[in-house]
């Protein structure tokens, strides 16, 4: 089973340089202590329009899961809590097309 987790943040603009670094940190902390069974890809973007705006994506590929959410985007999703407004949210892949060569 492929899911999603997305995590939405909305943090002051003037703090956008100091969230760079922060969510920089996180991600070297996931990478280096990469544990996740599962674990596809996590990515973090930014909307080139509007400063303060954040979405970080977790992918996974499970067997099978019983959670709705993981340990890792529920532990994300605290930490930037105390930065702004946050929302986690949940995709599972219902279908994928690929485009032919």
């Amino acid at each position: 089973m492929k899911w999603i987790e997305e995590i939405k943040v909305q943090i002051d603009q003037t703090e956008a340089y100091n969230f760079e670094n922060i969510l920089q940190q996180l991600f070297k902390d996931i990478q280096e202590n990469a544990d996740c069974e599962g674990l596809s890809k996590a990515a973090y973007y930014h909307d080139p329009g509007i400063s303060g705006f954040y979405m970080i994506h977790i992918f996974w590929h499970v067997k099978s899961s019983k959670e709705q959410w993981s340990r890792l985007g529920l532990r994300l999703t605290q930490i930037l809590k105390e930065f702004g407004w946050v929302t986690h949210s949940v995709w599972i892949e219902s279908k994928c097309v690929v485009p032919k060569d």
